[in-house]
């Protein structure tokens, strides 16, 4: 039976696992980290429009709109987030951290239609708080080269380091 994330879904689990254990003082320092190194780079914002060009050549618009729903139980049943003051206002990082959340695991659904560059980029904010061996079963997730076209130009490409496929 497939993964409901498709061939990287071991990784979007992994990811979300760490992820329900951050408490708030994480998600500030993902939300600072990403504020004071690349919310305002070129790099990000390619890296999110290959991250949508992913999702449409995979097909894989139906498992990214599952995953969003669970960034949202994940925020909403967290017990940073349940302690609040009745009332109280969701505080900008709360919003910034939620979509840095969705950003990076819905990379991580495409990570084997990516470039490792576009992953890394947009695994950046969270390359502290949840190492990516921790999402790779203790391993980095292997940057294996590859074609453009299968004959030419090298581009870095990702794989699950327990997935002996080498994914393109």
């Amino acid at each position: 039976m497939s993964h409901p994330f498709g061939p990287s879904g071991r990784l979007v689990d992994r990811f979300l696992e760490r992820l329900a254990q951050l408490g708030i003082a994480d998600f500030n320092v993902v939300v600072q980290r990403w504020r004071t190194t690349l919310r305002d780079s070129d790099d990000w914002y390619a890296a999110e429009d290959a991250v949508g060009e992913a999702i449409a050549r995979t097909r894989r618009d139906g498992a990214m709109w599952v995953l969003q729903d669970r960034i949202y139980e994940i925020f909403r049943g967290g017990t940073w987030y349940e302690h609040r003051a009745p009332g109280a206002p969701v505080a900008p990082s709360e919003m910034a951290a939620q979509y840095l959340a969705t950003t990076t695991s819905v990379a991580l659904l495409v990570a084997d239609a990516l470039p490792a560059t576009v992953l890394t980029t947009l695994y950046e904010p969270f390359r502290e708080a949840i190492p990516m061996t921790e999402v790779a079963l203790g391993t980095p997730p292997l940057a294996v080269e590859r074609s453009a076209d299968g004959r030419g130009g090298r581009e870095p490409s990702w794989r699950d380091a327990d997935d002996e496929r080498v994914r393109h």
